[in-house]
């Protein structure tokens, strides 16, 4: 199965062809007497840190659950709305009206308007 390496840490366009992040992870299901199949898209720290061995991720994660925008809830992407897979991931949401780039917005609200020149 490739699809984790064609997928996982991809640029992700949204249908305003704006990047909203990459690939950090995929849930799948697995239905009683049929073949597994991917259900969402999953966009977050709290996905990747989980990918980091031992304490590292463990310790990340449990500070996005703690401090983070979302409270360490990944954002979910319907595999439904997936439109194209090449070099990047396009995808049928639109960043701005979805969850996917809270954390974005914050630090540019509260960090970067606040540091002279940027």
């Amino acid at each position: 199965m490739y699809i984790v390496r064609d997928l996982l840490d991809k640029q992700l366009i949204d249908v305003n062809w704006q990047q909203m992040g990459r690939v950090d992870g995929l849930t799948m299901e697995t239905p009683p007497g049929e073949q597994p199949r991917i259900t969402n898209i999953c966009v977050g720290g709290t996905v990747l840190m989980h990918r980091l061995p031992g304490f590292v991720g463990r310790w990340g994660a449990a500070l996005l659950r703690r401090f983070g925008i979302r409270r360490g809830v990944p954002f979910e992407i319907p595999w439904s709305e997936l439109m194209a897979l090449d070099t990047e991931v396009r995808v049928g949401v639109n960043s701005d009206e979805s969850g996917a780039m809270a954390s974005s917005r914050w630090v540019r609200d509260h960090i970067i308007d606040y540091i002279r020149g940027a």
